[in-house]
C-alpha cells in the first residue's frame, strides 16, 4: 500500500506511465476509478493512475489502461512508435444537419533513460466550422478562417524517475479533484507552453511547479506551484498559489518555486494577479469519494476600502459501484463577481481569450448530476444533468477602484441554464468505438436580457478509429 501510495503522489507523468489524455471521452469514468479504487489519484491529471478495478468495471478498467499507454506501432525504430485516430461525426444542432471529421497522428518514444518524447497533431473540418468531439473548439485558426484546422495538441519531452519528473513543451493539465471543472488550472483554454517540475519529497509528500507563456509578443506569464499531502490513507490535501503577470522582462521571483508568491506580490509587484487556493480529497468508506476545492483571487483582511472578496468553490461526491456497474457524481461550483479580473486588464487571466480556471467563469455558479452505467461493457452510458445561474458579470470587468461590497450575486439580470444530456459509447473492436449523444439545453433570460428565452437540441453519433 505504502508503494502504491508513493506511485500515485508522482505529479509528473512519464510516457510509459497510465495517464489517459484530458480529451479522452471517458475522462469521468478516470475519476469514478478513484472512488471504486483503493488509492487516491494525484491532483495533477493527466498523471499516473491505477485503473484496477473489478467486478463490472474490469472490462472498462482495463480498456482505461490501454487507452492510457503509448502508441504500440513501431516507426523504424524499437524506442519509437506512432499511432492514428480517425473520427467521422453527424448529427443535428438546432434543428440543421452538420457533419465533421478529423484525424489525429501521435508519435512517441524513448530518447535515453528515463527521458521521453511524446508528440499529436490534429486536423479536422466541419459544414458548421466546429470539430467533431475529442477536437477542442479552441483549435479553431485565431482568424477565424474558416475550412480545415490544424493544430499541434501536445509535444513535450519529459524526464521521469522515482523522485523527479521534469517536462518542457506544450500539454494540457488539470489541477484538483472536480470531475466536470476546476478552478485556477483546467483545461478550458489552450495547452500552455511551459517547464514544470514535479518532486516526490517522501511517500506522503509531493511538490510540483511549472512556468509559462501565455501571450509571448505581450509578455504575459503564469506560474503555479502546489505542495500535496497525505495525512493518511484516504485523504489527499492540497496548497497551491498561482501568479498571473505581464513584465517586459524574465521574472525570476515568480519562476521561484520555494518563495511564497504573495509576499513578493504585496511587497514588490502589487500590480500582479495573485491566487491562491486548497483542494482536497477524502474517501470515509469504500467507493465514495468526497472532494472540495477553495479558490481565492483576493481576500478583503481590511475594511478601510469596502473592497468585496473574490473567491470561488467546489465541492462534490463520487460514488462508483464495481458490483453494479453504476456510478453517480454530484458537483456544485460558485464563483464569485470579479473573479480572475484585475485592475490591469492585461492581467486578466486569459490565454486566446480563454479563461484558464473554470470555464463557468465569474458571477456564476453551477449544480452538476451524473449517472453513469459500464455493468454492459463494451458498452457505457451516462446521463448528465445541470442548472447553471450568471450574472452579468464577465471576466473584462476589471476590479477598479470604484468596486465595492454588497453587491447582489449573481448580479443584474440573471440568465437560467438548463442542460441535460445522454452519453452512450460501445466498442465494437480493438480499433473502432460508436459514440452518441442527445441533449436539449433551455435558457431564461438569456443573454441576461429579462424575459427573453433560448432553447437549443442536439443529436451526434460519432465513429472512431484508433490504432
Amino acid at each position: 500500500m505504502k508503494n502504491m501510495l508513493a506511485l500515485t503522489l508522482v505529479l509528473g507523468t512519464t510516457l510509459f506511465a497510465a495517464a489517459l489524455p484530458l480529451e479522452e471521452p471517458f475522462g469521468l469514468w478516470q475519476r469514478h476509478m478513484e472512488a471504486a479504487g483503493d488509492t487516491l489519484f494525484s491532483a495533477i491529471l493527466p498523471g499516473p493512475t491505477s485503473f484496477a478495478s473489478e467486478g463490472a468495471f474490469t472490462g472498462l478498467s482495463e480498456d482505461l489502461s490501454r487507452r492510457s499507454e503509448r502508441p504500440r506501432r513501431n516507426f523504424f525504430s524499437e524506442s519509437v512508435f506512432w499511432g492514428i485516430e480517425a473520427a467521422l461525426q453527424g448529427g443535428y444542432l438546432s434543428d440543421a444537419f452538420e457533419s465533421s471529421a478529423g484525424v489525429k497522428f501521435r508519435v512517441a518514444g524513448a530518447l535515453a533513460e528515463g527521458l521521453t518524447f511524446d508528440h499529436q497533431a490534429s486536423l479536422w473540418t466541419g459544414s458548421d466550422d466546429l470539430p467533431p468531439g475529442g477536437f477542442s473548439e479552441y483549435h479553431i485558426h485565431p482568424n477565424q478562417e474558416p475550412g480545415r484546422h490544424l493544430y499541434t495538441d501536445w509535444g513535450y519531452i519529459d524526464y521521469g524517475s522515482p523522485r523527479v519528473s521534469v517536462r518542457l513543451g506544450r500539454f494540457a493539465q488539470e489541477w484538483g479533484p472536480g470531475r466536470f471543472t476546476q478552478l485556477l488550472v483546467s483545461d478550458n483554454s489552450p495547452p500552455l507552453d511551459q517547464l514544470r517540475a514535479s518532486f516526490n519529497i517522501s511517500d506522503r509528500v509531493a511538490f510540483s511547479g511549472f512556468t509559462s507563456t501565455i501571450e509571448p509578443d505581450s509578455g504575459s506569464w503564469f506560474c503555479a506551484h502546489r505542495l500535496d499531502i497525505l495525512p493518511t490513507d484516504n485523504l489527499r490535501l492540497g496548497l497551491y498559489e498561482g501568479a498571473f503577470y505581464t513584465t517586459n522582462s524574465f521574472d525570476f521571483a515568480y519562476t521561484n518555486p520555494i518563495l511564497f508568491w504573495y509576499a513578493v506580490q504585496w511587497n514588490e509587484q502589487d500590480d500582479d494577479n495573485l491566487f491562491m487556493g486548497l483542494d482536497a480529497t477524502w474517501k470515509p468508506v469504500r467507493n465514495l469519494a468526497a472532494y472540495m476545492e477553495w479558490l481565492i483571487d483576493d481576500f478583503q483582511y481590511q475594511t478601510t476600502y469596502n473592497r468585496p472578496n473574490k473567491m470561488g468553490g467546489t465541492v462534490g461526491l463520487d460514488w462508483a459501484s464495481p458490483s453494479t456497474g453504476f456510478a453517480l457524481a454530484a458537483e456544485y461550483t460558485a464563483i464569485a463577481k470579479y473573479v480572475y479580473s484585475q485592475k490591469h486588464l492585461r492581467n486578466i487571466f486569459l490565454h486566446n481569450d480563454r479563461i484558464i480556471g473554470s470555464e463557468i467563469g465569474p458571477d456564476a455558479d453551477r449544480a452538476t448530476l451524473s449517472l453513469g452505467y459500464a455493468g454492459l461493457w463494451p458498452m457505457t452510458a451516462e446521463l448528465r444533468g445541470s442548472l447553471s445561474r450568471h450574472g452579468v458579470g464577465t471576466v473584462y470587468d476589471g476590479f477598479g477602484d470604484t468596486v465595492v461590497a454588497g453587491e447582489p450575486w449573481p448580479s443584474g439580470i440573471i440568465e437560467y441554464t438548463r442542460d441535460i444530456e445522454l452519453n452512450l459509447s460501445y466498442r465494437l473492436s480493438g480499433e473502432f468505438t460508436l459514440y452518441g449523444s442527445a441533449g436539449y439545453c433551455s435558457k431564461s433570460n438569456a443573454g441576461n436580457v429579462q424575459d427573453s428565452t433560448a432553447n437549443d437540441t442536439r443529436a451526434s453519433l460519432r465513429l472512431v478509429y484508433g490504432i
